[in-house]
């Protein structure tokens, strides 16, 4: 007999089984880990003692009694499939595309849910295109004739067993399980406990609420009448006393909880995303709290590993013992440096990699599509780990929105913001044809059930517990999920002001005199701007920026795009289209390389962007004018003691013209002639000064100089004393701004005398005060933030 027990709450179920039944003779069966904790600790609390299992488990122990040991060998998890299908779609020439792979590989395990037979995936798979659905059928009918057993598999053999009787008589009956924790089954796990209830007695809570909401359609109503009892548990929630709320505009939470009345030691915190991560447990500005969080220690380390790999693969296939070679090499590297996470990870590698070779004489080498088809089945079974903190001292704990149903009789601060993501579960998302047709064979899992059941879910929890809500302003209003959440909750809007000061604490340098031996560009510049910039920058070496192992920033994006526009012209004289892509490539790989950065893709782009049109237009100079580059030219020359040093992106030169370039990311500090003219930004004048003086420029000669906007070519800014040369100028090199200078001769002394007035005031400056040239110099500083001009 298979019992549906309507309840109003948890509680009312748990009372009921603890008082009607002998609790050593119940098996609660739960859809996780944690759910399974859940009820055995609810049961304890009533004391009683019950066997609380996973379905996962629950499913190893029925098919070890009621299946031969020979049928079960064929069982394989997810990983294992992964590596097997992955060969057969190799062998059978679909084509090494794992993207193709992939979505008919989901596709076969979202219809083998409903149906493992021939019939009902070939009439589902009409209404996708062929390409797609004689892959498909291509992985179920392997499946087939090789007896291979799947999740889906397991649950139909385990059905078809019960249905057919002559059961061994070892194996109990008359059991009384207890699916507990479950918002949805499947086709097959429905049809499962239904072939359970022919001997069983089997118990499946529900939310009345959202029972009586249920459509016929939807899973909950799925089982056989003749062989159901509905069980009438208790009454819905029935929520009287109003529960305070606060309103807090967004970004504020933190703030707010400082300032809230209710405040109190003992007050857990319940915030509202369904599942927790660091950032999230960041947000509670409190000391000593506790919390469980799932910590993703092996991915970075699986992408390092990935990484190695990958640029192995990237150009050609590798020999199987080549790669082993070179991860066991790898393994002797990362021992020394202590790196065993690493090494848990290419020690899955390995494994899975003799695993691959095993399935097929073909599978000798590693192209692109072994090595992705490996790399899914590694990420499956890399290590999952939780973090807790253990100590005593804790007084507050933090929780997820997915533990609500753990949270009785305490004391809570419920709090939810827009970066906690929605409630609103997912449903179906199949054509109407293919919804229609699959309607007919099982459920199919709709959102407003599952809204249903997490609104019941969420009553009872404001019900059972003393709840302070703290909702960022305009939630409710305009997120249909939670105001759905909040509906049948009667609500006291509570006004409280935040405290909107903040306490800065600024660094207070011991200024030291600092002796001037040399300086750069860069470096005058920054005194230029301001001249606290300059000493904690320079004198200070203070560095507040924080870098990723995850992302590539400004600074290395730029150094990157200089190298790939160098090493280009290294090789190149025209235009290789094929050169360029392996170059970008390989300049992005060698900088990331010691990074844990997922994919390189992201930059591919804006790298290729950013240096296609600055080698196009490079080489049109250099035919036009027969130029002879010179990349990161260096120059040092000694003037009064100092050495200004500094090194020139790009110089060129013929017989009638000399060429100074600085490339730049943007045209920020460049934006207009007159900042350059001004003086305010001197890097060009610093250059061309020093290049006179080392008689490297030739008085007499053509003379452009000027920045390359990286981002957009056209914003480019050059100045030429060749009025006559402009147009032509322009035209080859696509460059947007030329300006005449008439005297250069005569800015480039009233530059050097600017320049030895700042060099004076450098040197005697014994404060170094915040003084910044203007607001441009605070805007984009990266010490504002600590900074008294702020």
């Amino acid at each position: 007999m298979l019992k549906i027990a309507l309840i109003g709450k948890t509680q009312d179920f748990f009372n009921y089984y603890a008082d009607s039944f002998s609790t050593d003779e119940i098996t609660v069966v739960t859809p996780n880990p944690s759910i399974a904790d859940l009820a055995r600790k609810r049961f304890d609390s009533l004391g009683k003692s019950v066997n609380s299992i996973t379905i996962s488990q629950f499913m190893k122990n029925e098919l070890n009694q009621l299946l031969s040991e020979e049928i079960l060998e064929n069982y394989k998890g997810k990983s294992e499939l992964v590596l097997l299908l992955g060969a057969i779609w190799k062998k059978i020439g679909r084509g090494a595309d794992y993207i193709n792979f992939k979505r008919a590989f989901n596709l076969l395990t979202e219809f083998r849910s409903f149906s493992v037979s021939d019939h009902v995936l070939e009439t589902v798979l009409e209404n996708y295109d062929e390409e797609l659905s004689h892959g498909v059928l291509w992985l179920h009918r392997f499946l087939n004739e090789l007896e291979l057993i799947d999740e889906h598999k397991s649950y139909f053999l385990l059905s078809e067993r019960l249905r057919e009787g002559d059961l061994d008589p070892a194996y109990p009956v008359n059991k009384k399980i207890i699916f507990y924790g479950f918002d949805f089954l499947t086709a097959s796990q429905v049809d499962m406990l239904k072939s359970f209830a022919l001997r069983d007695d089997i118990t499946l809570p529900f939310y009345k609420e959202a029972f009586d909401k249920s459509s016929n359609l939807d899973w909950i109503k799925w089982f056989d009448e003749h062989n159901l009892e509905i069980l009438n548990l208790g009454s819905a929630c029935g929520l009287e006393d109003q529960k305070e709320i606060f309103r807090f505009p967004k970004n504020y939470m933190g703030k707010m909880m400082l300032n809230l009345p209710v405040k109190e030691a003992s007050m857990d915190i319940v915030l509202g995303t369904k599942r927790m991560s660091r950032e999230h447990y960041q947000e509670v500005p409190f000391d000593n709290i506790k919390t469980k969080l799932s910590v993703d220690l092996f991915t970075e380390s699986f992408k390092k590993l990935m990484g190695v790999i990958e640029d192995k693969i990237n150009t050609t296939d590798i020999p199987n013992d080549e790669l082993r070679f070179l991860v066991q090499d790898k393994i002797m590297e990362w021992s020394q440096a202590k790196d065993y996470r690493t090494i848990k990870a290419a020690l899955i590698f390995l494994q899975k990699l003799n695993d691959w070779e095993e399935l097929s004489d073909e599978n000798t080498t590693l192209a692109k599509f072994d090595f992705q088809i490996i790399s899914e089945s590694v990420q499956l079974d890399l290590p999952r780990i939780n973090i807790v903190n253990l100590t005593n001292e804790t007084s507050v704990r933090v929780r997820s929105f997915a533990d609500i149903e753990d949270v009785k009789g305490s004391k809570i601060l419920f709090a939810m913001n827009s970066n906690h993501g929605g409630v609103q579960g997912v449903g179906s998302n199949y054509s109407e044809n293919v919804e229609k047709y699959l309607i007919s064979i099982g459920p199919i899992r709709r959102a407003e059930l599952d809204m249903e059941v997490l609104k019941c879910k969420f009553k009872e929890f404001v019900d059972d517990n003393q709840v302070t809500l703290l909702i960022e302003e305009g939630l409710i209003e305009h997120d249909t999920g939670i105001s759905q959440l909040f509906n049948d909750i009667p609500l006291n809007l509570q006004e409280q002001q935040i405290d909107f000061k903040t306490k800065k604490e600024y660094i207070k340098p011991i200024i030291q005199p600092d002796v001037i031996e040399k300086i750069s560009a860069s470096r005058l510049q920054k005194y230029l701007e301001c001249p606290r910039k300059y000493y904690l920058s320079y004198v200070n070496q203070l560095s507040p920026q924080v870098g990723f192992d995850s992302e590539l920033n400004v600074l290395e994006l730029g150094q990157i795009e200089h190298k790939i526009i160098e090493d280009y012209f290294q090789t190149k004289d025209t235009w290789d289209e094929e050169f360029f892509e392996k170059l970008i490539f390989s300049v992005l790989k060698s900088y990331t390389i010691d990074k844990n950065i997922e994919s390189i893709d992201e930059y591919l782009v804006e790298v290729k962007a950013y240096t296609f049109n600055a080698i196009n237009s490079l080489i049109h100079l250099k035919d036009h004018f027969k130029f002879k580059y010179n990349f990161e030219l260096p120059f040092r020359s000694v003037e009064n003691n100092i050495k200004y040093n500094g090194s020139i992106d790009l110089y060129a030169k013929n017989e009638e013209v000399d060429l100074i370039i600085d490339f730049k990311r943007s045209n920020r500090v460049f934006s207009s002639f007159t900042s350059i003219l001004n003086f305010e930004q001197i890097q060009l004048w610093f250059y061309l000064r020093r290049l006179k003086k080392l008689n490297i420029i030739s008085e007499g000669k053509t003379l452009f100089l000027g920045y390359i906007d990286l981002s957009n070519i056209e914003n480019s800014l050059f100045f030429t004393n060749n009025k006559a040369m402009i147009k032509d100028f322009k035209k080859i090199s696509r460059f947007g701004k030329i300006k005449e200078i008439e005297e250069l001769t005569e800015f480039v002394e009233s530059y050097s005398e600017f320049e030895n007035d700042l060099m004076k005031r450098l040197s005697e400056d014994k404060e170094y005060l915040p003084k910044p040239f203007n607001k441009n110099s605070c805007g984009f500083c990266p010490l504002k933030n600590i900074c008294p001009r702020e």
